[in-house]
């Protein structure tokens, strides 16, 4: 017997159990579907949309209010969004666990008088 009691004069050697058995067959790795052209495409176009979107609301304040333009000019990016997340998604990218919560959150920040070292403007 060895120093200590109840120990034998055997090492076990430990290895990991992955280790330990052979490998029987390698995996390759999924292929990567790149579509650069399309990503491309998607940047030139949102490029594009943003620049027809301010050259139309610097057009559109001449005429109309600025608090306005900018109602139609938030309230149609959100009907573009929505035609685009919505038939993914549904309604239940809306949900929330916590609506008190999200609720209290909304109004304290609007709430929230700018603090000194911001801008004026």
């Amino acid at each position: 017997m060895s120093q200590a009691a109840g120990r034998s004069d055997v090492e076990v050697e430990l290895v990991p159990a992955a280790a330990a058995q052979p490998v029987t067959e390698v995996v390759p790795p999924a292929k990567q579907n790149d579509d650069i052209p399309r990503g491309i495409a998607f940047m030139v176009g949102a490029t594009v949309l943003f620049s027809v979107s301010s050259a139309f609301a610097k057009w559109q304040v001449a005429i109309y209010p600025v608090g306005e333009v900018m109602f139609f000019r938030s309230f149609s990016s959100l009907v573009v969004c929505a035609a685009f997340i919505l038939p993914f998604t549904g309604f239940s990218v809306f949900a929330t666990r916590r609506p008190r919560a999200t609720s209290r959150a909304a109004c304290r920040n609007r709430s929230r008088k700018p603090s000194a070292s911001s801008p004026s403007a």
